[in-house]
């Protein structure tokens, strides 16, 4: 699959050099993720027409745009940068364009640990956006919302930093739901893949009370 072909179908533009995006100590340089690997995902993991996704980390919305073009579903971007969140509002009035009515997607131009988790998201998707310490603070909010409003919630790593899978499956109660790995890609590389982890607050074990307090960690297309 084509990157710029289906820029181009989706009537948005997420091809970019990265050099001209910079990154912080804390908030990573924006790449963003392969057609063909969200092909692989989505082929794995289902999505329904009444989730909610939200990507932290959004860049240009490639992620977003591609999910609802595809689902229908609501989806939402959080990006840090002033500059590329812009571009990601402007890819929306373009995408906007090839729909009948507006489309359910919302950007966010605020640090990630600042947004208000919804009772309807229900979906977290991570393409190591920001470092460990700000992914644990963001897994800590997520599950205050689920203790707060009881639901299933996934969490979608795509080339998933290691502090990240040790944070998830040492510190809280998610566990490991999908391994999806990327051919050959992934016996070269272990971290070319996506892992989704999965919690349920109704289905663990002995009335256990899921943690709501992370310490930081140092450390073919059916389409």
């Amino acid at each position: 699959m084509d990157n710029i072909f289906y820029d181009k179908l989706l009537n948005i533009k997420t091809c970019v050099k990265n050099e001209t995006l910079v990154e912080t100590a804390n908030f990573f340089r924006y790449e963003a993720t392969d057609y063909d690997d969200l092909g692989v995902l989505l082929n794995n993991y289902i999505v329904e027409d009444d989730d909610c996704l939200v990507d932290f980390g959004c860049g240009l919305g490639r992620v977003p745009f591609f999910i609802h073009s595809l689902f229908n579903c609501r989806v939402k971007g959080i990006e840090y940068n002033r500059s590329i969140y812009m571009r990601a509002e402007e890819n929306k009035l373009y995408y906007n364009c090839n729909h009948r009515y507006p489309s359910e997607i919302t950007f966010y131009n605020i640090n990630a640990v600042d947004y208000d988790i919804e009772d309807s998201d229900n979906v977290f998707y991570f393409f190591n956006p920001f470092s460990i310490n700000i992914f644990s603070k963001v897994v800590s909010n997520i599950l205050e919302s689920v203790e707060k409003s009881p639901r299933e919630v996934d969490i979608v790593l795509y080339y998933p930093d290691h502090s990240y899978i040790y944070l998830l499956e040492n510190q809280t109660y998610f566990y490991r739901l999908l391994d999806i790995e990327l051919g050959e890609r992934t016996i070269r590389d272990d971290r070319e893949r996506f892992v989704v982890y999965r919690y349920n607050p109704f289905k663990i074990l002995g009335g256990l009370k899921q943690k709501t307090v992370i310490e930081s960690y140092s450390f073919t297309m059916r389409f």
